[in-house]
């Protein structure tokens, strides 16, 4: 009797021992080796236990470079939400018309791209890769200082490292010295003057994404151990995903916006022209059907103008009573010997330049016609026009109408 009570003592120590050493092995992820391999985790419902986490840490590419980005930037902008830095160039500085392609863009760009790889390019995850912008810079805000005789540009525009695929938005502060140098006497930038790369500054350069982390509260403060875990909706999501069950952050005007932007969409699918969504024009692959697509293939993709406003030359003709550059069958209306480039886009290249009327000087043997747009902005010039006189199709019927308008200065309507 005493045998066996001995063998069933010894049994269930053996039993205690093994299922200690069994919990062991789950909480270590010990396979004998000595080597700690396995990542255990229980889940319960709404309740999320973590009891070994074996991994490495990824590169943290925003820190990399917003601290190389520090080193060609005069100062470092003000702290903001994690979307777009709210500074005051939002509300003092002019916003360009999205409607036309930036004069000085290529050139921006070129120095940029300079600028941005001669820094990037001196860290160790970088070296021997190339940055290069993947569209042209938007979002474009500016300001002239006439005191110190500058102007005061600010833009987004994407960074792309294709060997690494990253892909990042960037805001750039710049400073054009001397403008007196680069503008016409209108104010635009002369898109045919040399521009001395001494005469630009950097004042930062930011990266431009959200960077606000999702906030992760407990439920029973009481008993963190085992309680149940939601996420605040802090990025304004409508119906993000499940959580506990707890009311979202959510107020009225969120609301609000989100419905104001289901019934456009709804009333833009309702017109039945898949062009009011956007187009790509140039591509080098026509199946190219999405913005993303687009840009990937060197292509240029626009949306038709919401208003007369959004063209680039409308009503640019202040010379003569006329609505000319408004919108005609959704695409902007432009001079003469101009080259189209979507709806409101336009060719800069020196071929693809207006005509106007009057000229003195590069006429083209018909009539007053000529290449002299840009000279006629030169008041001491060409004292008799209020702005180039631009030549639009079939504007030969209104001139004529208002012959005596420019018959009274001398100028002809032909």
């Amino acid at each position: 009797m005493n045998l066996i009570l001995t063998f069933i003592f010894l049994a269930v120590i053996l039993y205690i021992f093994t299922g200690i050493a069994e919990s062991l092995d789950n909480v270590t992820g010990d396979t004998g080796t000595g080597v700690d391999t396995q990542v255990t985790t229980r889940i319960k419902p709404h309740n999320v236990y973590i009891k070994n986490i074996d991994f490495t840490p990824a590169i943290n590419h925003d820190v990399i470079i917003e601290n190389l980005f520090k080193s060609i930037s005069e100062s470092v902008p003000p702290s903001g939400n994690g979307t777009t830095t709210e500074i005051d160039y939002k509300s003092s500085f002019q916003q360009f018309s999205s409607a036309a392609k930036f004069p000085w863009n290529d050139r921006i760009k070129d120095f940029l791209l300079f600028q941005i790889n001669s820094v990037l390019g001196t860290d160790p995850n970088y070296t021997g890769t190339e940055w290069v912008f993947t569209r042209d810079i938007f979002n474009i805000y500016w300001k002239d200082f006439a005191n110190s005789g500058t102007r005061h540009l600010v833009f987004n525009i994407f960074i792309t490292n294709p060997r690494l695929s990253i892909s990042k938005k960037i805001r750039v502060y710049l400073v054009v010295n001397n403008l007196s140098r680069y503008i016409t006497d209108r104010g635009d930038f002369n898109p045919f003057s040399p521009v001395n790369a001494g005469d630009l500054r950097i004042v930062y350069i930011t990266l431009d994404e959200y960077k606000s982390p999702l906030v992760v509260d407990a439920l029973d403060k009481q008993s963190l151990s085992d309680s149940t875990y939601y996420i605040k909706n802090r990025l304004g999501l409508m119906d993000p995903f499940r959580t506990s069950g707890k009311e979202m952050e959510i107020d009225e005007e969120m609301k609000t916006k989100f419905g104001d932007v289901l019934l456009e969409k709804a009333a833009l699918k309702k017109r039945g022209d898949v062009t009011v969504y956007g187009y790509c024009f140039n591509s080098d692959s026509p199946g190219a059907i999405t913005q993303e697509e687009c840009v990937k293939s060197n292509g240029v993709w626009d949306t038709p103008p919401k208003t007369d406003a959004d063209c680039a030359y409308n009503r640019a003709n202040t010379n003569y009573p006329n609505s000319f550059g408004k919108i005609t069958n959704w695409n902007c209306q432009f001079p003469v010997g101009m080259k189209r480039i979507g709806f409101r886009y336009y060719s800069n290249q020196p071929e693809n330049l207006p005509l106007c009327y009057n000229c003195k000087t590069n006429t083209i043997g018909k009539g007053t016609l000529g290449n002299c747009c840009n000279e006629q902005r030169d008041k001491t010039v060409y004292p008799m026009l209020t702005s180039p006189d631009y030549a639009f199709p079939d504007d030969r019927e209104l001139r004529t109408k208002y012959s005596d308008i420019f018959e009274s200065v001398g100028l002809s309507t032909t």
